[in-house]
């Protein structure tokens, strides 16, 4: 029997008169894909209403025409008494969707209904097509996800778009995830299933975690869909997240489609690194992440906090060990970058990674390039290696935040928290440029098939996509940095049709820039502060310029550096010592109303008297100039452990101005030799400082 004829036998059974539905009533969705769910047998025809109106009033009923398709939500049987009815809603059943009611409202929300007579309103349900795979969770409390912590037990049931994979019921763990993206509407989530096992074939191999990116940010849904799958294709890029798009339920209710991804971790089919730890010394492996939002182990390099995310020993003495190599491994490893010697980098750092990771990023115009989510990891007996590449919904033009347009490079430059200092170290070396284009010549004709992959995806699973958007009205919203030409379009083909359009002319652009012989000859990829000076540019007093230009360099231990008051965030103290006059240490000293003081302890790789030394304004210093230490005393640690002073000295001594990015030199005399060293400063508010330089004796006239 065709579904049209039984919508026509269910209204006349019900006493009414055919009615439109809209698109929907005159063809409506009866094919389902092979496979997905079970088939039904029974017919959407009407329920059997057995109820007896109350003889006290006039009542309407809401009810459904098959409660295996749908169910109402809210009081189903209301009085009505000189009013509108309270609000129910038609919640269709996983498998099924609402159609309209039986007085042709094709809203699923009503509310203010009236009757002179007793009257039903029936809810119409019909099978859905399933079109994408789908993704039913069910927590064990019933209750929505509140977590990003603590997981909670839930079922899964996939119904694939292919019978081989689906399942039901497996009992996972649940968690939500994201920073941000955790205060928006729709929210990602992470899965831990109780065993391995590959969802949908997805990856090289199976896995216990798994994520749901929701992409809320973006509204053509395809960004990280598109990346990774470049990414994958990335010549030196070992492993890249496998994904797939379904649609998800979560308790019954449709959350709309999300992107269902690999989880980045270690293991043989992952990033394959050792997941031995204990009893292995400490070239171990890591797995480590260059992140804006780090919490767990941090260490800091080139002004940028990391985070591990493998094991370390259960023995502390060897966890500390372990902890101590790959910090001081990843700070060589700085050290060489900053060099620019291409032997030594390429001795200790995957290079054609390097290449490969960077051209990614500048393909795609990636906000978070320097910010989260970028990630390294080391190999037992290996050299650093860039990736697995992650986390690009505010790349390929949906961001304001100067990488909106298709024309210009991007992920070299200097540009405050987004910048990148592997890149923007690297690309000032002609070697690594010309590296650079050999390698986008290599992959240009991957590039070229992304803009048609966008189409493809986009028109196939057209529907799913167009769901998600009735589900969520957020086209013409900021709901993170979209630009005004993003929220300038209404429909999901406008959305999807920029992406392609811009992926094509980004890589007409770039092709035409790596080409000519400024990019090789002229480059120059620094920013500007907000008073105009370049970070790149010596600024400041002749004592600065004399001990740069004429005293030794002496290196402080990382390990060594310590602070009394943390800064923020990626705003710690090592900054100081990281040879980055672009990241700061900011810490608040004291309110205004009380002066305090912070202890800054640093120790010599060897023991040296102090000729002088240098300190560096940072990137807002002209917007906050009280933020300029006032008073400070330096000290040199004796052998009987007490602190002999080396210097004292005020801001108005030394001459610290207003200016970004300027360096601030002051000589000592009849310094003592020392190796561990306290710097205590006297403040009242904020302070900040981009940098603090040593220098012992003089270098030898040529």
């Amino acid at each position: 029997m065709k579904r049209n004829f039984c919508l026509c036998i269910m209204f006349m059974m019900l006493l009414i008169l055919p009615v439109s539905c809209g698109r929907n009533s005159d063809s409506p969705k009866v094919a389902m894909a092979a496979g997905n769910i079970s088939d039904i047998d029974l017919p959407l025809g009407p329920e059997d209403l057995d109820t007896d109106f109350p003889s006290d009033g006039t009542y309407v009923l809401y009810t459904v025409n098959s409660s295996a398709a749908g169910s109402i939500t809210g009081t189903a049987l209301q009085k009505v008494q000189g009013q509108g009815t309270a609000e129910v809603r038609a919640a269709a059943n996983l498998g099924y969707r609402f159609v309209c009611w039986s007085d042709g409202s094709e809203d699923p929300v009503r509310r203010g209904d009236t009757a002179d007579e007793n009257r039903v309103i029936t809810a119409i349900f019909d099978y859905d097509k399933l079109e994408m795979p789908i993704l039913s969770i069910v927590t064990e409390t019933n209750q929505d996800v509140e977590s990003k912590t603590e997981y909670i037990g839930a079922t899964l049931t996939l119904l694939g778009a292919k019978s081989k994979y689906n399942f039901e019921n497996l009992e996972i763990q649940i968690r939500g995830r994201g920073n941000f993206t955790w205060g928006l509407e729709k929210k990602s989530y992470k899965m831990k299933l109780p065993r391995k096992q590959s969802l949908l074939g997805l990856g090289k191999g199976k896995s216990k975690k798994w994520v749901l990116l929701a992409n809320h940010c973006d509204q053509s849904l395809l960004r990280n869909y598109v990346c990774l799958n470049l990414a994958g294709e990335m010549p030196s890029i070992a492993w890249s997240p496998d994904c797939t798009s379904v649609e998800v339920y979560l308790n019954g209710e449709y959350r709309g489609v999300y992107l269902l991804v690999e989880e980045i971790d270690v293991g043989k089919n992952k990033v394959n690194v050792s997941e031995e730890v204990t009893g292995m010394g400490v070239d171990i492996g890591y797995l480590i992440e260059m992140s804006g939002n780090a919490k767990n182990v941090i260490f800091s390099a080139g002004g940028k906090s990391y985070q591990m995310h493998n094991d370390l020993s259960e023995n502390p003495k060897e966890s500390q060990e372990q902890y101590d190599y790959i910090r001081d491994y990843v700070q060589q490893c700085w050290d060489a970058v900053n060099k620019g010697d291409e032997k030594e980098i390429g001795r200790l750092i995957d290079i054609d990674s390097m290449v490969d990771a960077y051209l990614m990023e500048e393909i795609v115009k990636n906000m978070d390039v320097g910010w989260d989510s970028f990630y390294l990891y080391k190999n037992v007996g290996g050299k650093l290696t860039f990736g697995p590449l992650w986390d690009f919904d505010l790349a390929l033009g949906n961001c304001n935040q100067g990488c909106e347009t298709y024309d210009s490079l991007y992920a070299a430059y200097v540009m405050w928290d987004q910048s990148n200092p592997w890149f923007y170290t690297m690309m000032n070396y002609e070697w690594f440029r010309e590296r650079v284009v050999e390698r986008f010549d290599d992959i240009r004709k991957i590039c070229d098939g992304l803009s048609d992959m966008v189409i493809e995806e986009a028109e196939e699973y057209y529907n799913s996509f167009c769901r998600n958007f009735d589900k969520w009205h957020i086209f013409g919203q900021t709901i993170n940095r979209e630009t005004e030409q993003i929220t300038s379009l209404s429909t999901y083909k406008q959305h999807y049709t920029f992406l392609a359009q811009w992926i094509d002319q980004r890589l007409e652009w770039l092709d035409e820039c790596f080409h000519e012989e400024a990019f090789l000859k002229e480059w120059t990829g620094y920013g500007v502060s907000p008073n105009g000076n370049k970070p790149g540019e010596f600024r400041g007093n002749e004592e600065a310029g004399a001990l740069l230009d004429g005293y030794t360099g002496l290196s402080v231990t990382a390990s060594s550096i310590d602070a009394t008051i943390p800064g923020f965030g990626n705003e710690g103290v090592i900054n100081l010592f990281d040879g980055s006059i672009l990241s700061k240490y900011c810490a608040v000293v004291g309110d205004g109303d009380n002066i305090g003081t912070v202890d800054i302890t640093f120790s010599l790789t060897e023991a040296a008297s102090l000729s002088g030394y240098v300190f560096c304004t940072a990137n807002d210093t002209s917007l906050y100039s009280d933020r300029n230490p006032k008073k400070w005393v330096l000290y040199g640690k004796a052998p009987d452990g007490s602190w002999e002073e080396v210097d004292t000295c005020k801001r108005s001594t030394m001459g610290l101005d207003a200016e970004d990015y300027c360096c601030y030199g002051r000589f000592c005399t009849d310094a003592g030799v020392y190796t561990d060293y306290k710097l205590t400063i006297t403040h009242d508010a904020l302070i900040q400082l981009s940098e603090i330089l040593l220098f012992g004796e003089p270098l030898p006239s040529e």
